[in-house]
């Protein structure tokens, strides 16, 4: 492995774990939220961060192949 693709792989560890930490949140501040607008919002922050982890995933994948 070279060190771009050291780089290139710690980057994308890195990512995955904000998108990871950013649903956790979300999953432990929707119950809590008050309002119905707050749980959707909450609910909307939850849902597009499982999809932007999904994506840097298969991103990563697509680069490991490069």
């Amino acid at each position: 492995m070279s060190v771009d693709q050291a780089n290139q792989s710690n980057l994308i560890w890195k990512i995955s774990g904000a998108l990871s930490a950013m649903i956790i949140v979300a999953a432990v501040a929707t119950p809590i939220a008050k309002s119905q607008r707050m749980r959707e919002i909450w609910s909307y922050v939850m849902s597009s961060g499982v999809i932007l982890k999904a994506v840097v995933m298969e991103l990563a994948r697509i680069i490991q192949f490069i």
